[in-house]
Parts: structure tokens; C-alpha cells; sequence
């Protein structure tokens, strides 16, 4: 859902048809991946993260797919400018950034993060009566 400014209303993006099917996933994402809406889906029985990329912006029939095979991701963080995933992988644990196009991994010095965002929406007659993102923190930890 997004608040059109042009005329003041609320409305609904449409994800890709059928993007999930034949799919188990454990987590789906919202971002902006070089600058455009991206759907990422991180799929439980495979080691393959799919980014569904948005190239008309509220044109549901423009929705394209890349699929990447990353392994033991953990949770998805967002991406860098530069078009990296910031990502969280165990075995051991830690943080990394994941380049789609040339599937190099960089680790990354952070000894401990921990993130916890929450989204509550609710509903009244059909329209969001309150839509809230709450980020409660970021903590990191300094290296001993």
C-alpha cells in the first residue's frame, strides 16, 4: 500500500503474479534496489534469494525477476548504494555484503548487530485507520 501526494489517496501495489508458486518462503522483503521497488524472497527449501524488481513503478505487468543462489542466509538487511545485499548468514554467524551480478561476499567488521523492527497496520472499514514502522534499535558492539 502507498499514499499517492497527486491525489491524496491511499492505494495498492500489485506484486508479481503467482511469485510465489512452487515456492517455501521464510521471508519476504520491500526495498529500493537501484532505484526501483524490489521484492526480495528468501526461500527456505533452496539456497536462492529472488529479486523481484518493479521497472514501471505501479505497473503490475512490470515486475521482473532475478534469481541468485546465495547459502545459509539468515536475514535479509537491506541493500548498499552500490547494489550489494546486506545480508546475515550462520556457520558461523555474521554479517556480509552479497554482490547479485558477480556473487562475491565481503564480510563485514561488525562483531554484533542486532536489529529489530516491528510494522503494525490495522484496518477499519476497508482503509489503514493507522499504519506505524517502528524501529526500536540498532546496537553495536565494540570489538574487544
Amino acid at each position: 500500500m502507498y499514499f499517492d501526494v497527486n491525489d491524496e489517496r491511499f492505494r495498492e501495489i500489485l506484486l508479481p503474479q503467482n511469485y510465489l508458486d512452487g515456492l517455501s518462503p521464510y521471508s519476504q522483503h520491500l526495498a529500493v534496489f537501484k532505484g526501483l521497488l524490489a521484492l526480495i524472497v528468501l526461500e527456505e527449501k533452496s539456497n536462492i534469494c529472488h529479486i523481484w524488481m518493479m521497472k514501471e513503478y505501479g505497473v503490475a505487468e512490470s515486475w521482473i525477476k532475478k534469481s541468485v543462489p546465495m547459502k545459509e542466509v539468515v536475514r535479509f538487511l537491506g541493500f548498499t548504494v552500490n547494489g550489494e545485499l546486506l545480508i546475515q548468514k550462520f556457520n558461523p554467524f555474521r554479517t556480509l555484503s552479497f554482490h547479485p551480478e558477480s556473487l562475491n561476499e565481503k564480510i563485514l567488521e561488525i562483531p554484533e548487530v542486532e536489529i529489530d523492527v516491528n510494522v503494525d497496520v490495522e484496518w477499519a472499514g476497508g482503509h489503514p485507520s493507522s499504519i506505524s514502522l517502528k524501529i526500536s534499535h540498532y546496537r553495536l558492539q565494540e570489538p574487544p
